[in-house]
């Protein structure tokens, strides 16, 4: 709800403040490597989802997240690797 209000700041801190309490929060990852993504911190959003990914080899939806983030970073081998 805070992402769709635009209260983006606040609803990175709450996803941050998740993932802190639980690491095994997926949908926190995947959410706040979105907003990261969407607020241009192309790096942090990249940390994120490898973070997940070496939780969990293979999550099929962060491996997706991350090749499209390579993709718009214009990192078309990476994104590729992402995909495979």
């Amino acid at each position: 709800a805070l992402l769709a209000a635009e209260r983006r700041p606040e609803a990175e801190r709450e996803l941050e403040r998740a993932i802190d309490l639980d690491s095994k929060q997926q949908a926190a990852y995947l959410l706040l490597a979105k907003a990261y993504s969407d607020s241009d911190r192309r790096e942090d959003a990249l940390t994120r989802l490898n973070a997940l990914i070496e939780k969990q080899p293979g999550h099929p939806q962060a491996l997706i997240q991350l090749g499209m983030l390579y993709t718009e970073m214009g990192d078309a081998r990476k994104a590729a690797e992402s995909y495979e």
